[in-house]
């Protein structure tokens, strides 16, 4: 009698950064109840963020969520410096700590500066 394996699913949030070609891919076992975006958007911003835009506050930024390398989840939004800033150093006190607030802002910063340079260009 051959008992069912059941093995966790693997989760990748992936960043990518067109205007300057960078993509950052983060490796999470999957979890219900856990926030892996959340969780990859801090790591980037601890470790990564400095780094590449430290003189640049702003950069559209496309997030992917695979699970077993399937996309379960993408979306347009982008990199603010000052919103990050405020929500990863202070705790997220301006949404109360709930990053979708967060997250939306982003995708609705992003759709602005998309229709702004849209409009600019035309």
């Amino acid at each position: 009698m051959e008992k069912n394996k059941q093995t966790a699913a693997n989760e990748v949030v992936v960043l990518k950064f067109p205007n300057i070609e960078k993509e950052f891919s983060f490796f999470y076992p999957h979890r219900m109840g856990i926030n892996r975006v959340e969780q990859a958007m801090r790591t980037f911003y601890e470790q990564e963020a400095p780094l590449y835009f430290a003189l640049y506050g702003y950069a559209p930024m496309d997030v992917s969520v695979l699970l077993d390398g399937r996309e379960v989840s993408s979306y347009k939004a982008c990199y603010q410096e000052t919103l990050w800033h405020v929500y990863f150093c202070e705790g997220g006190d301006p949404w109360h700590g709930r990053f979708s607030h967060f997250d939306l802002s982003l995708i609705e910063f992003r759709h602005h500066e998309d229709n702004r340079v849209t409009t600019k260009a035309a």
